[in-house]
């Protein structure tokens, strides 16, 4: 943050860029209308085009299942622009009806810790049709990042529904239908409108 903080000051647009599902976190900085890469716990002195970055990555870890920029109070969706993606629409419902503003997590194990996207602390939100859309890069890591799932559990209002989902990053559509009353998943009554 204190590199994004320095580079908003000299006048430079400046976002914190992270790896959630891979615990790692950089910094992009638009240069004459290109974002580019600033990496400095792995690279001091370069600044990368994002394929750089996740060309570097991919050698490391097999995989970047999901990219996230934070912009101001929210955050913005980036994976498609550093590896090929399938598009994921989950659809939340109850008793049949959508369910709208559900809390949407997705946890896996990676490097013998759970990470949770879209970031820890954060979640997705169900719309008024009770879907969610977003995109994910293939998951196919290598021995390095072991103990890994190459999957990741969907979890709804903080709860583990038992229903997971992948990436092949091929540009496929999954979608995924979760029922709360059949998934089993306890709700407020202040919750379901």
């Amino acid at each position: 943050m204190a590199t994004v903080t320095y580079l908003k000051n000299l006048g430079f647009e400046a976002r914190k860029v992270v790896f959630p599902g891979e615990d790692h976190a950089f910094v992009e900085v638009k240069i004459n209308g290109e974002w580019r890469v600033l990496d400095p716990g792995y690279y001091p002195s370069e600044n990368l085009t994002r394929k750089e970055r996740a060309e570097r990555r991919l050698t490391e870890f097999g995989a970047i299942s999901y990219v996230i920029g934070y912009v101001d109070s929210s955050f913005v969706e980036l994976t498609q622009y550093y590896v090929p993606t399938d598009t994921i629409i989950i659809k939340v419902t109850h008793e049949g009806e959508p369910f709208a503003n559900a809390e949407i997590s997705l946890r896996h194990k990676f490097m013998s810790r759970t990470l949770q996207l879209p970031d820890n602390g954060v979640s997705f939100c169900s719309d008024g049709n009770g879907t969610v859309t977003f995109h994910l890069g293939a998951l196919n890591y290598n021995s390095k990042a072991n103990e890994f799932e190459p999957y990741f559990w969907i979890y709804i209002n903080g709860r583990n529904t038992g229903y997971n989902v992948t990436s092949t990053g091929t540009g496929q559509t999954q979608f995924v239908e979760i029922d709360l009353t059949k998934a089993h998943i306890q709700i407020q009554d202040s919750l379901i409108k």
